[in-house]
C-alpha cells in the first residue's frame, strides 16, 4: 500500500499540536500506537463474518430505537392518563355534592 496523503489536522500534529489529555506526542508515536492496535492480517472469511456480525448488530440497533420510540409514546400516553385521572379525582373530591345528588353528609 502507498501512502496515504497527509490531511490538515495531521500537518498539525506534525507541527508540535496536542493529541489527548498527556500532551504532545511526535507522529512517529502516533504511528505507533496505530500500527499496533490495526489488526496484521484479515483474510476473506473473518471479513465477511465481520461484515455479517456489523449487518446483525445494525439491524439490532434499529430494533431497539424503534421499540424505544414505541415505549416512550406509551409511556408519554399513559402519563396524560394519569394526569386527566387525577383532574378528575380532584373534582370529585372537591364537588361531593353533584356526584351524591345534593344530599350533603352528616346531615
Amino acid at each position: 500500500m502507498g501512502q496515504r496523503p497527509t490531511t490538515a489536522s495531521w500537518q498539525g500534529l506534525q507541527k508540535g499540536g496536542a493529541w489527548g489529555p498527556s500532551g504532545p506526542k511526535s507522529p512517529s508515536a502516533i504511528e505507533i500506537e496505530a500500527n499496533r492496535l490495526r489488526p496484521r492480517i484479515v483474510m476473506n472469511v473473518e471479513r465477511e463474518a465481520l461484515y455479517e456480525d456489523v449487518l446483525k448488530q445494525k439491524l439490532t440497533v434499529n430494533a431497539v430505537k424503534e421499540e424505544n420510540i414505541k415505549l416512550r409514546t406509551r409511556l408519554h400516553m399513559l402519563e396524560n392518563d394519569i394526569v386527566k385521572k387525577e383532574k378528575l379525582i380532584d373534582e370529585l373530591i372537591l364537588k361531593p355534592d353533584s356526584v351524591q345528588g345534593g344530599i350533603t353528609p352528616g346531615v
